[in-house]
């Protein structure tokens, strides 16, 4: 069960970075003339964290549903 809060937590966050993304997108850039450098790596890296989240979760339901 803990295991289960654990990966539901970094499902969250991942799911709450991917949700940030749009408002952090608009924010001022203070190197305007670099491309890509802020927002455009943040939306991959929330879904991979909510894809580590989701599997940890899927994997601590599937032991804990075998062991009861």
């Amino acid at each position: 069960m803990r295991t289960m809060i654990a990966f539901a937590a970094v499902l969250l966050i991942g799911i709450a970075v991917v949700a940030l993304q749009p408002i952090l997108a608009g924010a001022p850039i203070d190197n305007a003339d670099a491309p890509g450098v802020f927002p455009e790596w943040l939306a991959p890296v929330g879904y991979f964290i909510a894809l580590v989240g989701a599997v940890g979760l899927f994997v601590a339901w599937m032991r804990a549903k075998s062991t009861s």
